[in-house]
């Protein structure tokens, strides 16, 4: 039925109700959802009774038109299916071997701007590519490309050279072929969150290149690392926050970010991956004193719900037209699996994700509500110095440990909740957040972390009504 070169029927059907790896429709509470594209999850529970595809697909809740398509175009439905089961189960039977390759791809890419890249050196390998340095073909080599602090003792002028120069270092992000369509939808993302970033609080790629049909490259300025390095998980777990010389910065962190959450939910968008991974932090030492500025990056698992916060924007067959081609609708329900019906985050530990498992109908609960929960874990996360959404590896869970004191049951990857454990064991945590944020800032990130952490979805405040409470104090 599914066409499988390496997998039955019966274990395409199975991974796609699988509830480690997919949500179905119905878990988000929003009926619109459902008119618009299907629930595979039901429909492979539906063909796993016998039910045929046809008689699957008119027992769902399809807008006629939507219905009508996918009725006509059923091996179509198949092949997305298909595409989106093995798209786990290929990972999961794939072992890596040998050493990893440094190699630099001898191309030069024509960028969708016109402009040609090379890459020069490679820096770091990735789920989703790899990464390298690259110069634009045509552009005067810089001279100070190694340059990445600014020197105080030096005028204003040199500094400004110095600060376009560091403009000037671009990376290329080599994407797998199989993390394309997460790629695409990253680069959308990210450009229209761009649109109206005044704060420059989110990463913005600067253009795009298709070396052919299969392979994107994406193209971003490179951050200026620091001792600590260049994302946040770095800061925590090098423990740049248990300094309290660093409580200053460690509030500004914490603004930032939620200003760019708030701005992330007033475009429409819900990141769905929040974890301090996904951090990068500009590192620079000038005129005025050192500066860490953190932008939100990563949007591959980012969801556009529209800025009239109705569905619109989401993936889906209800915006192809009558006559679209094949790949066209193959592409809108495997869009529409991505957003609405594949599990976000998947971590190891459950806790790491929102008890709903999935956004909910942002007219009822709040957009920012779902990435919210996960930016509270980061706040505690910065308080104690322990990356505790990688509280799976057993390195972090005994540091977690250790600082406060306490023994994790044995099954706590199912049943730690950071909400309530931060509840009852405030007064082990509250030095910490002293130590972090200092005297004033403390208690009432502990409250907000609170609130943030709350079970409900409707109970939770939004980033921006956060940050307006915390710069309150802060400025103070």
């Amino acid at each position: 039925m599914f066409l499988s070169k390496q997998f039955s029927d019966k274990t395409i059907l199975s991974q796609l109700k699988d509830p480690e790896y997919q949500t179905s429709l119905a878990e988000h509470k929003w009926d619109a959802l459902l008119s618009k594209g299907p629930c595979f999850t039901s429909l492979a529970i539906l063909m796993s009774h016998g039910a045929t595809l046809q008689d699957s697909l008119h027992q769902l809740n399809l807008n006629p038109e939507v219905l009508h398509l996918l009725l006509s175009h059923q091996q179509l439905v198949l092949t997305a299916m298909r595409t989106i089961a093995e798209s786990y189960l290929l990972r999961s039977s794939k072992k890596e071997t040998g050493t990893l390759k440094k190699r630099v791809p001898s191309v030069v890419l024509e960028g969708a701007k016109g402009k040609l890249y090379k890459p020069i050196k490679f820096l770091a390998k990735g789920s989703a590519g790899s990464v390298y340095t690259c110069v634009r073909v045509g552009d005067e080599t810089p001279k100070l490309a190694a340059i990445v602090v600014c020197d105080q003792s030096k005028s204003s002028k040199l500094a400004s050279a110095v600060q376009q120069q560091l403009d000037r270092q671009l990376v290329l992000k080599q994407i797998e072929p199989t993390q394309k369509n997460s790629a695409e939808n990253e680069f959308r993302i990210a450009e229209l969150l761009a649109k109206n970033d005044s704060d420059n609080c989110c990463v913005n790629y600067l253009d795009r290149a298709n070396e052919d049909v299969d392979h994107l490259w994406l193209v971003l300025r490179r951050v200026c690392g620091s001792p600590y390095g260049v994302d946040l998980k770095e800061y925590i777990t090098g423990n740049f926050f248990s300094h309290p010389e660093n409580q200053k910065d460690a509030c500004q962190i914490i603004l930032t970010l939620l200003k760019g959450l708030s701005h992330v939910s007033k475009c429409g968008v819900t990141m769905r991956d929040v974890k301090a991974d996904n951090v990068l932090i500009d590192h620079c030492e000038g005129p005025h004193g050192v500066t860490y500025s953190a932008r939100w990056s990563d949007f591959g698992l980012a969801v556009d719900l529209g800025k009239k916060l109705d569905g619109a924007a989401i993936r889906s067959p209800a915006q192809l037209s009558p006559d679209a081609s094949e790949a066209m609708v193959i592409e809108s329900l495997i869009g529409f699996w991505y957003d609405t019906q594949k599990l976000v985050p998947k971590p190891k530990w459950r806790g790491r994700r929102p008890p709903e498992r999935c956004f909910q109908n942002p007219k009822k609960t709040g957009l920012g509500s779902f990435d919210a929960y996960m930016f509270a874990i980061i706040i505690v996360s910065i308080a104690i110095s322990v990356d505790i959404a990688h509280i799976d590896k057993p390195s972090v869970r005994r540091e977690f440990e250790r600082k406060l004191a306490v023994k994790l049951p044995s099954d706590y990857l199912l049943t730690l909740e950071i909400g309530s454990f931060l509840q009852e064991n405030i007064e082990k945590f509250r030095p910490f957040f002293l130590s972090a944020f200092g005297f004033r800032m403390a208690d009432i990130l502990v409250n907000e972390s609170l609130h943030m952490l709350a079970k409900d979805p409707r109970e939770r405040p939004r980033p921006l009504e956060v940050y307006e409470r915390l710069l309150l104090v802060f400025e103070n």
